[in-house]
């Protein structure tokens, strides 16, 4: 699976228009699922490169850092370090709304360090040119055990999160030749 989603984001990095541009964000989230006893503040760092592949919609690669706080009297799981990978969309439904979806394979350090399917849902509010705010529910499905294919997604406990924070999209700007 994992080279199923490598393939696709090399796919969609061979897409090409005029706009297309660097997409950075910073959330803060909450924790919420199974393991919302065991962690609490996420604090996570994302940078993709997204092309416009149709009128109103970019596509492209996106990954994530995260770092996660345990809360206190958590003995299995201390704080955490996570990482995402990810293919995001991004879908402008007007000029200052737009809805997008991150999935790909994500995976923390807590516990036994597992990791799983990842998705995360977003809707962004432009305030400026180049800047929006952003909310979202992320997921990542974490398989128990060592020998355990991440595809069953019935096996371990999700890490859930909301999570609000800023997107600050830099675009190309195509020049015009004479």
């Amino acid at each position: 699976m994992k080279k199923v989603l490598l393939t696709i984001l090399i796919g969609c990095m061979t897409f090409y228009t005029s706009a297309q541009g660097i997409e950075g964000e910073f959330n803060l989230g909450f924790t919420t699922g199974d393991l919302k006893d065991n962690l609490g503040l996420e604090f996570n760092v994302k940078v993709g490169y997204l092309w416009e592949v149709a009128p109103k919609f970019s596509l492209g690669p996106l990954i994530g850092l995260s770092y996660i706080i345990a809360n206190n009297g958590a003995t299995f799981f201390g704080d955490s370090l996570g990482s995402t990978i990810s293919a995001a969309g991004r879908y402008d439904l007007s000029e200052t709304v737009y809805l997008g979806g991150d999935m790909g394979y994500g995976h923390i350090s807590a516990g036994e360090g597992t990791g799983g399917i990842y998705y995360r849902p977003v809707i962004g509010f432009k305030v400026g040119e180049q800047l929006s705010i952003i909310a979202s529910y992320s997921s990542v499905n974490l398989n128990e055990g060592k020998n355990s294919s991440f595809i069953r997604v019935d096996n371990g406990n999700t890490l859930n999160t909301i999570q609000i924070g800023l997107s600050f999209r830099k675009q190309k700007v195509k020049l015009n030749s004479r």
